[in-house]
């Protein structure tokens, strides 16, 4: 996946550093988003189908819902942050086409 970045790892500027970090940041984000979802959805199967009697089994299974809801909290409440000041700043002319999350430039 990170092939191509490899292969146009030589920026010659400041400005072509910061793409390629941006272009490696937007590879990331989704990946995760989806690391989050899976604690959250790992926490549920956790505390309602594996040993669900067992209060140690739930109470390990709340802690991974707990901090799954966390975590996609931070995410989603640090990507309007970013869109916030990239639209103050830029004036709306970062070009996201993507429907999830992502760094504009």
């Amino acid at each position: 996946m990170f092939a191509p970045l490899v292969a146009f790892a030589a920026p010659s500027d400041l400005s072509g550093l910061i793409k390629t970090l941006i272009s490696i940041m937007n590879a990331i984000i989704p990946l995760i988003f989806g690391i989050a979802i899976i604690v959250f959805l790992w926490g549920i199967a956790k505390m309602f189908f594996f040993k669900g009697d067992d209060s140690g089994s739930r109470e390990e299974g709340r802690q991974f819902i707990i901090w799954g809801i966390v975590a996609l909290f931070i995410m989603v409440a640090f990507w309007g942050f970013v869109n916030i000041l990239s639209n103050t700043f830029f004036g709306g002319s970062v070009n996201n086409n993507n429907n999830y999350p992502s760094v504009g430039v």
